[in-house]
């Protein structure tokens, strides 16, 4: 029979091996079983790139009369004409089939207190713009849109100190990327400022304006080693939950092996004055608890009466009848 003490050794060891497989297994069952993987498939940009030629009378400020972007502040009293070109481009990876765009520009122009949209014969006559072409020019005739600042500013009986020209080309970009039909609508507008706060002078901004967009392809892949990993858990369980019950049973088979060991530790060395019986020990008017079944031993030589003992599930009653008094011990196996 295995010792108690190593059948506790046992339960404790697989108490913890438990433990750990169950921790285990509700990590491994928040573990996801499928995942997503984006990858992409093509990617796409549209570019609105503008460019201006500011051509100047002859002036101390720069020693040139022709001004490109980044070369300096456009002041307007040096200003001769200003040329405004525009160019659009679609560009793919890979390279893009049945690529197609229409569209159409819009020209507002207005101050801090009133807006006003051209028409398309406005824009053609004040800016020289085609509004119906998207490779379009914006000519620029400083003096004169000033003036037109004034008689509207005189309509609306207002005045400002700074008037804003906004170029707004909508672009219907139709192409077929990477076996896909795309559809994108691309609005690269431009500002032209007309500036009093600090001088006279012109800002063009913002001259790039690119979309990018990608085309992507999102699966679904099982994760399998979160399989293999709830798998290995639950085993670990099941494993360690036997070996546990076993080890239980092998803990309390030793301690109920240990307590019949004891009462016929008991029993063993007076078995010549314990009787055995199957009554239920009677009730007495007086009942005499001894400490030990020693004391019960040499209570029976003085009265020289048997010892009687009673079970009763796993309770043991050692007793001495006397009249009415009783005299007994008590211990569990």
């Amino acid at each position: 029979m295995v010792k108690r003490s190593i059948a506790t050794a046992l339960v404790l060891i697989f108490l913890v091996a438990t433990i750990g497989a169950v921790l285990a297994t509700v990590y491994a069952y928040q573990q996801p079983m499928e995942t997503t993987e984006t990858t992409t498939r093509a990617t796409y940009s549209q570019r609105g790139q503008y460019t201006y030629i500011a051509e100047l009378v002859n002036n101390t400020i720069y020693n040139t009369t022709i001004l490109r972007p980044g070369d300096g502040v456009i002041w307007e009293p040096i200003l001769s004409h200003l040329s405004i070109s525009f160019d659009y481009s679609f560009a793919s990876t890979p390279a893009p089939t049945n690529s197609s765009f229409t569209g159409y520009v819009q020209v507002k122009m207005n101050s801090q207190k009133w807006v006003k949209t051209l028409s398309p014969e406005e824009a053609m006559n004040w800016l020289g713009t085609d509004t119906s072409a998207l490779n379009f020019t914006v000519s620029v005739n400083s003096t004169m849109l000033r003036e037109l600042f004034e008689v509207i500013d005189d309509e609306t009986a207002s005045s400002s100190s700074n008037y804003n020209i906004t170029i707004s080309p909508y672009i219907f970009q139709r192409a077929t990327v990477a076996g896909d039909p795309i559809y994108e609508v691309f609005k690269p507008e431009v500002i032209i400022m007309f500036r009093s706060d600090q001088g006279r002078f012109l800002d063009v901004s913002p001259l790039s304006s690119v979309n990018q967009q990608s085309i992507t392809e999102t699966v679904t892949v099982k994760n399998a080693q979160a399989e293999t990993f709830r798998m290995a858990a639950l085993a670990g369980v099941v494993i360690s939950g036997i070996a546990l019950a076993i080890s239980l049973f092998l803990l309390l088979r030793s301690k109920a092996g240990e307590a019949v060991r004891s009462i016929d530790r008991i029993i063993s060395p007076h078995k010549d004055i314990i009787v055995d019986t199957a009554q239920v020990p009677p009730v007495t008017k007086t009942v005499v608890e001894t400490s030990s079944i020693d004391d019960l031993v040499r209570t029976a030589e003085v009265l020289a009466r048997p010892i009687m003992h009673a079970v009763a599930g796993n309770e043991h009653t050692f007793f001495i009848l006397d009249g009415e008094t009783k005299y007994q011990y008590k211990a569990i196996s």
